[in-house]
């Protein structure tokens, strides 16, 4: 008896499809059935006194259409770069980039830094120093105050040579204090 009701239940859904596509003019597939389907649902709201709100109206289309190369110098030098981030508000940018000419008296030339462009203003701030082709960037907080990266940091060792050693960590930095800070354990602690 219980399979007997499944089928008439099934058998009554498709006889309601089929009936309301044909009264669409359609067939029993595609845009018909669907069709068929939001007039069912639109009649039993009217049937129960409810009607459905209207659809909401696309957003407006995006009236700034600047286009500007991120990875240049505040003078406007262009420069290789690759994009991280961007602030939630869209004014700011981070990106990397291994040229020299994007701020001047650069430590590490031909070794890849961490900038933060403000689009307002034109400014370019290197924010991490890459002093190896290691550094990687991540991410950045919503409202550019800090940034999250892959680079090199100590591992709390010291070969005999006197050299410290390092290996890759996750860091974050804080813009405003310029405080560093690593996130990942040190790999002998694991």
């Amino acid at each position: 008896m219980h399979t007997t009701l499944k089928r008439w239940m099934f058998s009554a859904t498709s006889l309601v499809l089929i009936l309301g596509t044909a009264a669409c003019g359609g067939d029993a597939s595609g845009e018909s059935a669907s069709a068929a389907a939001s007039a069912l649902d639109e009649g039993r709201a009217t049937a129960l006194g409810r009607r459905k709100p209207p659809p909401p109206p696309p957003p407006p289309p995006a009236t700034d259409t600047t286009l500007a190369l991120v990875s240049a110098s505040a003078a406007g030098q262009a420069a290789e770069g690759n994009p991280c981030a961007v602030s939630a508000d869209g004014s700011k940018v981070l990106f990397m980039s291994s040229s020299g000419a994007v701020v001047g008296n650069d430590p590490s030339p031909f070794q890849p830094d961490i900038y933060l462009k403000d689009l307002n203003g034109n400014a370019v701030t290197r924010v991490v120093n890459g002093l190896s082709l290691s550094l990687s960037c991540l991410a950045m907080t919503p409202d550019a105050g800090t940034v999250v990266f892959i680079a090199p940091a100590s591992n709390g060792r010291v070969d005999v040579l006197g050299n410290s050693g390092s290996e890759l960590a996750i860091q974050v930095k804080n813009l405003a204090t310029g405080v560093q800070t690593r996130v990942t354990p040190l790999l002998s602690s694991l």
